[in-house]
């Protein structure tokens, strides 16, 4: 059986939201590097390159893709792919057809994965609904605290 009740949420997300609590906080939580890999992989082609070129630099600089999470949105651009693919077949066809050959099927399944991989990856409002953008702190030295800086 898996763990009941809604997935915890990560560290740098309770942050993002105001809640920057200690109790709240994991500070053995993995800390993964930003995504290096801005062209597509070999397998990713067609429409799902042109997805992956469009959303990667903006998730990147959102600081939501990183390494771990490059895999998820391979999957995300795939799926995309396919169901534009799928959607053109079925535009060319009668209704009867598309649903006898399972194709209004596939459509909806791949509907509904696309839907499962956007919120992983924070690419829809209700998503991000509870995300506030924070200025990224500033490294400084301890000295400097107890300095007071000259205007």
């Amino acid at each position: 059986m898996g763990k009941r009740g809604p997935r915890p949420l990560p560290s740098a997300l309770k942050l993002l939201r105001g809640r920057p609590h200690r109790a709240t906080r994991d500070r053995k939580e993995p800390q993964l590097g930003r995504s290096d890999q801005s062209d597509p992989p070999d397998q990713i082609k067609g429409r799902a390159a042109k997805e992956w070129r469009r959303l990667y630099d903006h998730l990147v600089e959102a600081g939501v893709l990183t390494v771990g999470d490059e895999r998820i949105f391979e999957e995300y651009c795939y799926v995309w792919g396919e169901l534009v693919r799928v959607k053109a077949a079925i535009k060319d066809m009668p209704v009867e057809v598309a649903i006898m050959k399972g194709l209004t099927k596939l459509s909806t399944t791949l509907r509904q994965q696309l839907m499962q991989l956007s919120d992983r990856l924070g690419l829809n409002p209700s998503a991000r609904s509870g995300v506030k953008a924070v200025e990224p702190k500033k490294e400084e030295s301890k000295l400097a605290r107890f300095l007071i800086p000259v205007k």
